[in-house]
């Protein structure tokens, strides 16, 4: 309950960061993201293969 209480009270902290530097991640993802997005989705089929979420996939 404390962190639901803490992230409530970041949020307009939050929403001011991302409304400043999204056009700029927007900007980075867009020319990053054939690579990174290569990269992160096999790190994230490890990562949850790992913790088992996925099973199906692996054979």
């Amino acid at each position: 309950m404390l962190i639901l209480q803490r992230l409530y009270h970041y949020l307009p902290v939050l929403g001011c960061f991302l409304s400043n530097y999204l056009p700029v991640l927007a900007c980075f993802l867009r020319h990053h993201l054939p690579v990174l997005g290569c990269f992160y989705t096999v790190i994230l089929v490890k990562i949850l293969g790992s913790l088992g979420y996925i099973t199906e996939i692996s054979d």
